[in-house]
């Protein structure tokens, strides 16, 4: 008869060496290193990813930082911001704007209207609502 955590031997039953407890970090990978943008021009690339945004806040009843659409509190608008999510994208094409044209015109409210292009938005992974900005910190480099 055996022993749990014994092996059978020629020379009996031997017990088996343990591996070395591994603590809860290394259990996990490294998470990959946060991506910060700075600028418009490189947000097609990272689109479905988790990125830092830094740039002014919009003053606009919908804030935008870089032209990506975010949640912002007012107090922060025409000031220095950054903001972390996950970066979304939604092209919009004529026939969306020819459908929302038609819409308009049936109903007794005036909204914005669509501009064709992409548009951007940041999305807080964890909540799935827009992204919050939060005031920079003096000192945080570009």
């Amino acid at each position: 008869m055996l022993l749990p955590g014994c092996v059978d031997t020629p020379n009996g039953p031997t017990s088996i060496a343990k591996p070395a407890a591994r603590s809860s970090s290394e259990d996990q990978p490294d998470p990959p290193p946060q991506t910060v943008i700075t600028d418009a021009a490189h947000l097609s690339r990272h689109v479905g990813r988790v990125v830092t945004l830094r740039g002014v806040q919009s003053r606009s009843k919908i804030p935008y930082v870089l032209d990506v659409e975010v949640d912002g509190d007012y107090g922060l608008a025409e000031k220095s911001v950054e903001v972390t999510g996950r970066l979304s994208s939604h092209e919009v094409i004529e026939a969306d704007v020819d459908a929302f044209d038609e819409a308009q015109s049936k109903q007794p409210f005036a909204a914005a209207r669509p501009t064709v292009g992409t548009h951007y938005s940041l999305v807080d992974p964890e909540t799935g609502e827009l992204a919050h900005t939060r005031l920079r910190r003096a000192g945080t480099t570009q």
